[in-house]
């Protein structure tokens, strides 16, 4: 079903409603810039039974309440009667100060409603902001966004492609725990079922792939032809998969399995199936690939997974890697993203390339603490102009803080190793996310 979000502009007539209805002509305009689709009514809601009416025969996604003057405890009661939903409690500064009349009280409305919320134990976010302040809209889209996101997260199917390796358990999924806090429903297969399947086609079943990977990886015959080949049939295999099952994201077991039983890297495969939209994480890290797939939502763009694996003071920057996975739309465009073979077992193709530079960019994490419980990792920086800097694939972060602070509180942390990494800066809508799902956020 489509999203739908609603705006509900609240008061009462007792405050000065000339002046409130110039408010609501610029909250619409704010609202409108949020998304022209958001529901709104005409004018004022200045009773409970207008409210009411408003709703009647409604079931929406989200609903963002605006006290434009003082409203009572009641119509936020009102509100949560008749919604069950996210709700976003939206204020705005009382327009004059000049020894007279309180036009509005709109801030006074925030804490009525949001006394009556918190007794009913109902979690909502707070914006206190004008309607002419452009952090308002930036706020407003961000946990608007993150609204849509936790509602898609109740309909993603992620895939579990085999199980972690022995010391890599920090990616395993918990089927009810994924279910309970995102939403998302987890599924499984065997990496021998996949492989079954992928040698089932022949070269004219793959001919597309063929002609696609060499598009998007130039020198990828520079690579043993019968492997090329097997990195089309596996591929085939999981995208074949992922449509007949409704997977929107997906963790897939590697080593050893694909090199000693198939006889050629999945890397390849993972980064491919990244371009196309459906978040890839190797070394079957279940949250890993969530994080993937949130990043990748907000950025709008395919996002790099890797392990932070060198660190330079002087530069100030972090290097993430990986042994042959991550999008080719990541790479730099004056190397463009090439074929190699796998650095430990010396099999390709897997995918080698430095990413390309970027002004802002957001490493996020999925992770759990020691009790269980999740906890975001957000950490704000730029993607440097740095070419691949070991064999595989990287990216380079300068982060906002000294990447030694970074470090070394995030190892002290007990954050896990591997981390999505987006190409943008999508730190507000994480933290709107987080607020949505009670989920604690570290940001550094």
């Amino acid at each position: 079903m489509a999203f739908e979000a609603l705006y509900l502009p609240i008061g009462v007539s007792s405050f000065d409603v000339e002046t409130a209805g110039d408010k609501l002509l610029d909250s619409k305009q704010v609202i409108n810039q949020v998304d022209k689709n958001i529901v709104m009514p005409e004018g004022l809601l200045l009773s409970i039974d207008a409210v009411a009416e408003f709703l009647r025969d409604k079931n929406p996604d989200l609903v963002i309440v605006q006290s434009v003057t003082f409203a009572d405890a009641s119509y936020i009661a009102e509100i949560m009667h008749r919604v069950d939903c996210q709700i976003i409690l939206w204020t705005i500064p009382e327009p004059v100060v000049d020894g007279t009349r309180l036009r509005l009280n709109s801030l006074t409305g925030a804490f009525a409603a949001g006394n009556t919320m918190a007794n009913f134990g109902k979690k909502f976010i707070y914006i206190h902001g004008s309607t002419f302040d452009d952090n308002t809209v930036d706020k407003l889209k961000a946990v608007y966004k993150a609204a849509k996101l936790k509602k898609n997260m109740s309909n993603l199917n992620l895939l579990q492609v085999g199980h972690t390796q022995d010391g890599f358990g920090f990616g395993t999924g918990i089927e009810n725990e994924l279910m309970k806090t995102f939403g998302v429903r987890l599924m499984s297969v065997e990496t021998r079922q996949l492989m079954s399947k992928a040698l089932t086609y022949d070269d004219e079943a793959i001919r597309d792939f063929i002609f696609d990977a060499q598009q998007m990886i130039p020198n990828i015959f520079n690579i043993d032809r019968q492997n090329v080949f097997d990195a089309g049939r596996l591929f085939k295999a999981y995208f074949d998969y992922c449509n007949e099952n409704q997977i929107g994201a997906l963790a897939s077991r590697c080593m050893p399995d694909f090199i000693t039983e198939y006889g050629t890297p999945v890397c390849a495969v993972l980064s491919i199936l990244n371009d196309l939209g459906i978040p890839s994480a190797c070394e079957a890290d279940t949250y890993g690939a969530l994080s993937i797939y949130i990043a990748q939502y907000f950025s709008k763009m395919p996002a790099f997974f890797g392990s932070p694996v060198s660190m330079d003071e002087e530069y100030n920057s972090l290097t993430f890697w990986h042994c042959g996975m991550a999008p080719t739309t990541l790479a730099r465009e004056d190397s463009r993203a090439q074929a190699g073979v796998h650095c430990n077992c010396g099999i390709g193709p897997t995918l080698e390339f430095g990413c390309r530079s970027s002004d802002h960019a957001t490493v996020f994490r999925v992770g759990k603490k020691p009790d269980g419980s999740f906890r975001f990792f957000i950490a704000q920086g730029r993607s440097m102009d740095r070419f691949k800097q070991f064999n595989g694939t990287t990216v380079v972060i300068e982060p906002q803080i000294p990447v030694r602070q970074l470090v070394e509180s995030a190892v002290t942390s007990g954050w896990e190793p591997h981390f999505a990494v987006a190409l943008a800066d999508i730190s507000a809508e994480l933290e709107a996310l987080a607020d949505m799902l009670g989920i604690e956020v570290v940001k550094y």
